[in-house]
């Protein structure tokens, strides 16, 4: 295999001039660069990418850190990011925690193990001793989607608040008073998230909120089923009339409890979610009204963050970046009682 000292006997230049034309430590002049890459390309010389991650203390490698890579949000973000990482030359390592904390630990310690050069992550929500690791070693971090409310980290996420907020509004103003909501288990009002931007809408209308309508589930299709089978154990005149759903597994949970159990959408009751499923929305026979994501966006701005933290030389203040979600209403959600009326 061809190596730099016979690199630079062909160019007749020193060994040390073709490394830093190689690592482009230091500028090069032309007439040297031209025999050099003549030289290179004569030999079909690869550079060992190994060595010069060592000798520039980078691996070239990042990492994404998802709780659910199933999800259609989530695959698309990740592309985002993947795409970001192309366009720096880097490669991008994926790890599935399923928003649990043990995950996320066990994932973090070998990212660590590896050198990684940055890593972005959608955190379990809790606050972390592995977290607080990546901090105290000063390897570049970014938050996506969702962000212990303990860390000033940079963080992109959607308007949660606000785009909650106008889909819980718009279910009030169809005429549904008792609307359920089922959420992130992890989530808490003080987040000012998806569940905060629900309870300010009944809060607006003038709606009592009722505990019992509030139902924690795991961030799971399987969270979303047990959620929507809890609401209608309920006595039939405590059911709710409406159910918002915050992720689309919620939701895909929630439509197979309706379709199991013969339950109308929206005769029998109507059905929203924070956020739709992009790209399959039109293959459901019944599509649900929701907020369409910029979850691209999302991906590219939390990547280009991180790079910018990872190749400054001076401090980098901390950055929040929100993205606004565009409703849109769908069949899910007609009151036919409205109309009836």
């Amino acid at each position: 295999m061809s190596n730099i000292r016979e690199i630079a006997k062909i160019a007749n230049v020193s060994h040390m001039t073709v490394s830093r034309y190689l690592n482009k430590t230091k500028n090069v002049s032309a007439k040297k660069s031209i025999v050099i890459q003549s030289a290179i390309n004569q030999l079909n010389y690869r550079p060992n990418k190994l060595a010069q991650a060592l000798n520039a203390k980078k691996t070239g490698n990042i990492a994404l850190l998802v709780g659910d890579i199933s999800n259609p949000i989530t695959a698309k973000y990740t592309k985002g990011v993947e795409e970001e990482a192309h366009r720096n030359n880097c490669n991008l390592i994926i790890c599935n925690t399923r928003f649990d904390a043990a995950d996320e630990a066990r994932c973090i310690i070998s990212l660590i193990e590896k050198k990684i050069d940055g890593i972005i992550i959608a955190s379990s929500g809790q606050k972390s001793n592995y977290i607080d690791e990546i901090i105290e070693r000063k390897i570049p971090l970014v938050f996506i989607t969702r962000k212990p409310i303990e860390y000033e980290q940079d963080y992109v996420v959607f308007n949660d608040y606000d785009s909650s907020f106008t889909v819980v509004s718009y279910l009030i103003k169809q005429g549904f008073d008792r609307i359920a909501i089922i959420y992130r288990d992890y989530e808490q009002e003080k987040h000012r998230g998806r569940l905060a931007g629900y309870l300010k809408a009944l809060r607006t209308f003038d709606i009592p909120i009722d505990d019992d309508l509030l139902i924690p589930a795991t961030a799971d299709i399987e969270g979303g089923y047990a959620g929507t089978e809890k609401l209608f154990s309920l006595p039939a005149s405590k059911r709710p009339t409406a159910v918002y759903t915050v992720i689309n597994p919620h939701t895909a949970g929630c439509l197979s409890y309706c379709i199991s159990n013969n339950i109308r959408i929206p005769e029998d009751i109507a059905i929203a979610s924070f956020e739709s499923f992009d790209y399959y929305d039109n293959l459901f026979k019944i599509p649900v009204t929701a907020n369409i994501l910029p979850t691209m966006q999302l991906g590219v701005n939390a990547a280009k963050l991180l790079f910018e933290r990872i190749n400054s030389n001076i401090p980098v203040p901390v950055k929040t970046v929100i993205l606004n979600c565009q409703f849109v209403e769908r069949i899910s959600t007609f009151n036919q009682t409205k109309v009836a009326t």
